[in-house]
């Protein structure tokens, strides 16, 4: 992904977003701003910083596809009670009632699972001196 000028790109899209530079250990994302980025990284870097830095914005993974397919949670439990307590020559089906439940139950569940992983959407280039130009000699009013 081919970074973008910061202070000609950053919009609204990306205000869901936590932020990271590049090349940083993304255990823990806690930046909520791209200005409070570039000052916590400036504020850790030893030495003269560089021309230019890369930070990256990271959204929230949504959950999809076969994540939301209730199938999976009903063959788990049917294979799980069918162990303990079904007949040991055939194994349960799927009521039409059992799958409305589990898409039922999926939903809800989905609905208020929060995901915490993350995926990179976007970088941006930013020109220290022009950052430092616009937020302050040293970014004190992040």
């Amino acid at each position: 992904m081919k970074p973008k000028p910061l202070l000609e790109t950053y919009f609204s899209e990306y205000s869901q977003c936590l932020w990271a530079e590049e090349d940083s250990d993304i255990e823990r994302l806690y930046h909520q701003t791209p200005d409070e980025c570039i000052a916590g990284y400036l504020g850790d870097h030893y030495g003269e910083p560089p021309a230019e830095i890369i930070i990256c914005a990271f959204a929230r993974m949504k959950l999809v596809g076969s994540d939301l397919d209730p199938d999976w949670l009903l063959e788990w439990l049917l294979e799980r009670w069918d162990e303990e307590y079904g007949d040991p020559d055939e194994a349960t089906k799927a009521s039409k009632a059992m799958v409305k439940a589990a898409e039922v139950f999926i939903t809800a569940i989905a609905a208020e699972y929060r995901v915490w992983a993350h995926e990179s959407t976007a970088a941006f280039l930013v020109n220290v001196e022009e950052w430092r130009s616009a937020v302050g000699k040293e970014g004190e009013s992040v």
